[in-house]
């Protein structure tokens, strides 16, 4: 009886395993390094080793897997099962890493970018729990998402949707990492906040806040009463509602949710999102549109990543 799905979380410095039940509950996880610096088949190697530990730490055979999804960051082309390219996997840039992985572990393997199995896990036990369409927003070091849309995955014509980071928020700000000018990731994004806090602190405003800090430093302060850490996060959130707002006008979404350790400013963070979008959206594009953070924390990505793999496999 096939009754277990594994779910993969690859990231450039560990790799979350996970034994994940027909209902999306985890039953077993790990996490081991990554050794990008060691290669390609080290990284597969460890993948592989990943999946393994966790199936034995749980006492499952791997005549129950019904399949393996693994999430993983950067462009994909998902019909042949290959990493294009990823920033941080740079040796896995060309890599036929489904077909790697699948022919090591004996089991059926479902490729999917990060952000989308997680936007999918959120869909099938957490905050999307219920709704056919949503947007979801990964709120990070980067801004990226996932889009799901009557029950599916909008991957768009070649693998590349759902950067939702890349939104245009000043059409003459700042060059993002990403070439274009004015994106909503160079200034939302954890180190977008950092640098408009720093920014502030150096002309002169107060601020508890001295040397070195982190986003969630900042929003700590702004908990703590420091009036222009409030306002960066704020700001910030102001930014995030205009975003959503398009969202809702493009796609018409049931749900946006928003992911990723930002959000641990509470509402400090959803309270000006909600203000923002009130003020921007249309009234029948509000209407039915629940705006709510994530749910399942770190664990969404190896959970979406194994119902891709369930999905896949005619489970879900």
């Amino acid at each position: 009886m096939t009754d277990r799905v594994i779910g993969i979380d690859l990231g450039g410095t560990n790799i979350k395993a996970g034994v994940v039940d027909l209902e999306g509950k985890v039953v077993q996880s790990g996490s081991i390094p990554s050794e990008v610096d060691k290669g390609r088949e080290a990284v597969v190697k460890n993948i592989c080793h990943a999946a393994e530990k966790v199936m034995k730490d749980a006492g499952v055979k791997p005549d129950r897997i019904k399949g393996v999804g693994l999430g993983v960051p950067g462009t994909l082309d998902l019909e042949a099962g290959v990493i294009l390219f990823s920033p941080n996997l740079p040796c896995l840039n060309e890599a036929p890493i489904r077909d790697l992985v699948s022919e090591q572990l004996g089991v059926p393997v479902v490729l999917e970018n990060d952000a989308n199995a997680a936007a999918w896990g959120e869909k099938w036990v957490g905050a999307g729990k219920g709704a056919h369409s949503l947007v979801m927003f990964t709120l990070g070091t980067g801004i990226g998402g996932g889009i799901i849309i009557n029950d599916e995955i909008v991957h768009g014509s070649n693998d590349v949707a759902g950067e939702l980071g890349h939104q245009t928020i000043l059409w003459n700000g700042e060059k993002c990492a990403c070439g274009n000018i004015g994106c909503v990731e160079r200034y939302a994004s954890c180190p977008g906040m950092v640098r408009r806090m720093k920014a502030a602190i150096a002309r002169g405003e107060p601020s508890r806040l001295i040397g070195d800090f982190e986003a969630a430093d900042i929003t700590r302060a702004a908990q703590a009463g420091d009036e222009t850490a409030r306002r960066i996060v704020e700001e910030t959130g102001r930014m995030l509602g205009t975003v959503a707002t398009n969202m809702m006008h493009i796609l018409n979404p049931e749900m946006i949710i928003f992911a990723g350790g930002m959000i641990a400013a509470g509402g400090f963070l959803l309270t000006p999102i909600l203000d923002e979008v009130k003020k921007r959206a249309f009234e029948a594009s509000k209407k039915g549109c629940r705006i709510v953070f994530a749910e399942l924390g770190g664990d969404a990505g190896l959970i979406g990543a194994a119902g891709c793999a369930l999905k896949a496999a005619g489970g879900k």
